[in-house]
């Protein structure tokens, strides 16, 4: 497979061309929000966020910087009748300060917003019209609070020359003064900062395959995995429920102060979001995602084009180039399987999107418990019992999807030796070495290695015949099975397989009590009942 015509590695729709763009700009001084894109501080500006804007604006800083106290009073409405229009035009703002104007606008607007009962009131002009004016400077499509304005463009470091990383940051526009939202703000922010050495390893495996190199994209892909990894458990996990933690992020207070302010003000903008997130969109071209049809999926299409459009031309950039495809054509089981481990460790269930629901379902739980009325994402709290349940399936069905078309078969390691535990007995355990060399497998001490046997023919044979299923006959597959088959690199498709092959893969057994209890329930059949009566379950 050859690199593209139309994207030559060193052209200039080329990824690494882009985000050298974008760094030149930052370095030239450049003010629009689309410059976050560097190799030395991610997706967050290379010069930290101004401090304050200019002396003729310093009225809104005065208010950004009071939030926390008309949150507390209710006073903010008045405090925004009284505030003076001030002018947003080249004239009277310069360049420099335009992301500063539009993370102050933002935070105003949506905390005046929410300390009104209508959930879409008219912004007073004061607000509206510097900040229509500040949005359409940056070149975005409408005023919106954006990733930006929310986490890459709102924190101050302790010490300047520390690293961008929640212990020495602070959140620079506060709403409501918690721990929670500096503590889960900053979580956001620090994985941002510390996305460079990511960005560099996708840029590396784009290289690689343009240029038909399998050691460079071997390299790249051990990297994203390395730095997907610390992302997750060095940074994300800091982000901690636990009132003892160093990063304590109460979840009642993050459910009803904190998460609620990204929720959209007007119709059709989109809510902050992890969809929103530049590292995601990242990490769905690079992987090749190529369904977007659970709530989430749509709503990733929806914010991307929210997006700044340097970032935009960015992703796609990333997505054209063929990864998936290119790793399958080579025919390399050990690319193979470390192509798997690296979408494991962003989409798996123990990888970053994995740990992310596990999290995310407890804050979510909480919130709605105690009144949280819907997710900025547009999940409501009565959409039924236990609707956290229902919004931990979505966000389920989004992890999944990132998957769908993956045809790579799972890497097999070599069976070096199966030998009792104890030499000279009869001992029924085994141990059994295995050699993952040159299988692209990755592991750590403590992981898991799960023995999936299969049934023989025959087996499968008579339980057909038992069962007197007609020929094709198919089973809707629940998630558990959905699950054991992915771990076997087997895909589900439309939820359902053959008879014969389920049959294949299930363990066959005696009936349990309470399978032939239910069956009973079920069909009302006078032979099953008289089974169960007798207790001969376990003949059948």
């Amino acid at each position: 497979m050859r690199p593209k015509d139309d994207m030559p590695a060193d052209g200039p729709t080329h990824p690494r061309a882009l985000i050298e763009r974008a760094t030149a700009t930052q370095r030239r001084g450049g003010h629009a929000d689309d410059a976050f894109m560097s190799l030395e501080a991610g997706f967050v500006p290379i010069a930290p966020p101004q401090l304050a804007l200019p002396t003729s604006h310093a009225a809104w800083d005065r208010l950004a910087a009071d939030l926390p106290l008309h949150a507390r009073d209710c006073t903010l409405a008045q405090a925004v009748d009284d505030l003076p229009e001030l002018s947003a035009a080249p004239e009277d703002l310069p360049a420099e300060s335009l992301c500063r104007a539009s993370s102050v606008l933002a935070h105003l607007a949506h905390a005046w917003v929410r300390a009104h009962r209508d959930p879409h009131p008219t912004l007073p002009p004061a607000l509206d019209t510097p900040w229509r004016t500040v949005s359409d400077r940056l070149g975005r499509k409408a005023p919106f609070l954006s990733a930006g304005d929310f986490v890459a463009y709102n924190w101050k470091l302790r010490d300047p020359t520390g690293p961008r990383r929640i212990e020495n940051m602070d959140v620079l526009i506060e709403t409501c003064g918690a721990a929670a939202e500096r503590n889960s703000m900053l979580v956001v922010t620090e994985i941002l900062a510390q996305s460079g050495p990511l960005i560099e390893a996708v840029l590396q495996v784009c290289e690689g395959v343009t240029e038909h190199a399998r050691e460079r994209v071997w390299s790249g892909l051990e990297r994203v995995h390395a730095e997907l990894d610390a992302l997750t458990f060095g940074s994300f996990l800091k982000l901690d429920p636990n009132p003892w933690g160093p990063h304590h992020a109460d979840p009642v207070v993050w459910a009803k102060l904190v998460a609620p302010f990204g929720a959209p003000i007007r119709p059709d903008e989109p809510g902050f979001s992890g969809t929103e997130t530049p590292t995601f969109q990242m990490l769905d071209a690079l992987f090749d995602r190529g369904v977007y049809d659970s709530d989430l999926g749509r709503e990733s299409r929806h914010n991307l084009a929210w997006l700044p459009q340097a970032f935009q031309d960015f992703r796609a950039a990333v997505e054209a180039v063929p990864l998936r495809s290119w790793v399958e054509a080579q025919g390399d089981s050990a690319l193979r399987g470390l192509y798997q481990a690296a979408l494991d460790a962003y989409a798996g269930e123990r990888g970053f999107l994995g740990i992310h629901r596990l999290k995310l379902y407890g804050y979510i739980e909480l919130g709605f418990k105690t009144g949280r009325p819907a997710t900025n994402g547009g999940f409501r709290a009565d959409m039924g019992p236990r609707a956290w349940d229902m919004v931990d399936d979505h966000i389920e069905a989004a992890r999944r999807e990132r998957y769908a078309g993956v045809a790579l078969p799972p890497s097999r390691a070599r069976r070096l030796g199966v030998a009792p535990t104890r030499a000279g007995t009869e001992d029924p355990c085994r141990e059994v070495t295995l050699d993952p060399r040159g299988t692209g497998l990755s592991y750590q001490a403590g992981d898991r290695c799960a023995l999936l046997p299969t049934n023989a023919p025959d087996r499968v044979e008579r339980t057909l015949s038992a069962l007197r299923a007609p020929p094709g006959a198919t089973v809707a597959l629940d998630k558990a099975w959905r699950l054991h088959l992915h771990a076997l690199g087997v895909d589900a498709g439309d939820g359902s397989m053959p008879l014969t092959e389920f049959l294949r893969r299930a363990r066959l057994r005696p009936v349990l009590r309470r399978t032939l209890r239910a069956l009973t329930r079920l069909t009302r059949s006078p032979s099953l009942k008289g089974i169960l009566e007798a207790r001969q379950e376990d003949q059948w």
